[in-house]
């Protein structure tokens, strides 16, 4: 294989097409991994929706309410604890996640691509090896039964879709 990954997510290993991308042991240490140039998974993935212009939003009652939680002082009181950096305030996260907004759709579809960050010198290094491997930049690696999702974190319009 021209790109191996690590994985340690098995809800991410189920929505990805194994015979696209090829995965070390998972027993390997993560310090062999990282002296053999094994990326996670996790890292080298971009989540798109599926046909994002088609998205039925279901327009819930709970929207509402749940951006309120989100965007309440005690969740980001909450996460100033979890992260437990002393560069993050309650205030910071709280200006953060003001821009942020809960959508419900009716029906929740996503696509795994491999990202074009990943190292271009290991591509060149392999070239002509496997051609069908999945480490051209930008190829999708979706499972057949890996794109229906409970959520999906939209960043480009500040939106968590459920």
């Amino acid at each position: 294989a021209s790109m191996c990954f690590r994985c340690s997510d098995r809800r991410l290993i189920r929505r990805v097409d194994r015979s696209r991308v090829h995965l070390v042991h998972p027993a390997l240490p993560p310090s062999t991994c990282a002296a053999a140039g094994v990326v996670l998974l996790a890292d080298a993935l971009q989540e798109r929706l599926d046909h994002e212009g088609e998205l039925l939003m279901a327009h819930s009652p709970l929207e509402g309410e749940l951006t309120s939680r989100l965007q309440s002082p005690f969740f980001a009181e909450a996460l100033e604890a979890i992260a437990d950096t002393p560069d993050l305030s309650r205030e910071a996260v709280s200006s953060v996640l003001a821009k942020w907004r809960v959508q419900v759709a009716l029906k929740l579809r996503t696509r795994l691509f491999l990202t074009a960050n990943l190292d271009r010198d290991r591509e060149r290094d392999h070239e002509g090896e496997d051609a069908g491997a999945a480490s051209s930049a930008g190829e999708e690696v979706t499972s057949l039964d890996g794109r229906e999702v409970l959520y999906f974190v939209d960043a480009t319009h500040s939106r968590v879709v459920i």
